[in-house]
């Protein structure tokens, strides 16, 4: 039996996913909401009605963390992710962390000493990919259908104006984030398609004038090269009025290529192991894991990447996204950031597994 905590309501109401499993029991949920009685009490029962009845609930993080636990599963916001992942480590538990992992190339380092010295497991929940048709791509490039990859796009447009402010009218994280820091939904499942890791970046990102009022930037771009030689572009754009909001990912081979937006279920293809085709044919390829509803959270990558956590952690088997790959997912976007701030200069992408 797992006995599991969560640090965030918000995103961390995932959890109901996994809520029917026998070998899974809720034990306690931190949220600095339930400072206010009415407020946690009407949280908690909604928590239970959706099938995660927790058996304590805490405003403070320090005190949730001496709770009896086995897993803490950190979806609080962004910039608090390192540090209580770190803290949980620290207590004797493993950890499976929400996006971004970590903000700065500081706390990366430390996290890993954290997952070195705790002996700890640490899991980061990159749910896209998880979606099905980055594991058929991934496969397909395998197999060499498209040849060898070597240019490779991936965008997230998604307007979150309404999140950059909290409840109480004050500036989120979000209203300083350049969106090119919260890259991983790109870089996730393109790396993986690669068997691959960074070795650059250069960025742009434009100035924020969509809502002057906040530092951040309405969109940033960046090329990344990787170490097997294919380069990646990345742009991230969070305050563009366009619904619904999409990924788009696209891969160049030397034989052929693959193309997909996720508002749509088909992947568009020209594959040149197929003699003879002309143009490019659709493919019935869309978020979903053969067999799993698309509802079950992000097109059904929630649920699918939980279990495979939950099952990874019981069984004690390799991790399916351990801190390290984590990392190579998230450091692009810190260090395009870094780019960024000095006019699109190249910056060197970090291995975290040299960090001391």
């Amino acid at each position: 039996m797992l006995r599991i905590g969560l640090v965030g309501v918000g995103r961390g109401r995932l959890l109901h996913l996994v809520a029917r499993r026998p070998d899974l029991r809720f034990e306690a949920v931190c949220d600095t909401k339930f400072a206010d009685p009415a407020r946690r009490d009407s949280i908690l029962a909604d928590l239970k009605a959706s099938g995660m009845g927790f058996a304590a609930a805490y405003d403070s993080f320090e005190r949730f963390l001496e709770h009896p636990l086995d897993v803490v599963m950190v979806a609080s916001p962004a910039p608090c992710h390192a540090a209580q992942s770190i803290a949980a480590l620290e207590h004797g538990r493993d950890v499976i962390c929400e996006v971004p992992a970590v903000m700065s190339l500081d706390e990366a380092r430390d996290l890993v000493r954290a997952v070195r010295r705790s002996g700890r497991r640490y899991l980061f929940a990159e749910n896209c990919c998880y979606w099905g048709f980055v594991r058929a791509w991934s496969q397909m490039i395998a197999d060499g259908r498209i040849g060898t990859p070597y240019y490779l796009e991936g965008e997230y447009v998604h307007d979150v104006r309404y999140l950059m402010r909290d409840d109480q009218g004050q500036p989120t994280w979000r209203a300083s984030l350049s969106p090119i820091r919260y890259c991983t939904h790109e870089t996730g499942p393109l790396f993986d398609m690669l068997q691959d890791r960074a070795a650059t970046v250069t960025c742009m990102t434009t100035g924020s004038l969509v809502q002057p009022e906040f530092p951040a930037p309405d969109a940033g771009v960046a090329l990344v090269s990787m170490q097997k030689g294919a380069v990646i572009k990345l742009l991230a754009c969070f305050k563009n009025a366009v619904e619904p909001a999409y990924h788009r990912y696209l891969v160049f081979g030397t034989r052929g290529t693959l193309e997909t937006r996720t508002t749509e279920a088909v992947t568009f293809a020209t594959l040149g192991d197929i003699p003879h085709l002309q143009g490019r044919v659709s493919l019935p390829l869309g978020t979903a894991l053969k067999g799993m509803s698309a509802a079950a959270g992000h097109g059904g990558a929630d649920a699918a990447m939980l279990n495979d956590f939950v099952d990874a952690l019981i069984q004690d088997r390799p991790l399916p996204i351990d801190v390290y790959r984590g990392l190579d997912y998230t450091l692009p976007g810190i260090c395009a950031t870094l780019s960024a701030e000095k006019g699109g200069a190249p910056v060197a992408i970090p291995d975290p597994r040299t960090f001391a």
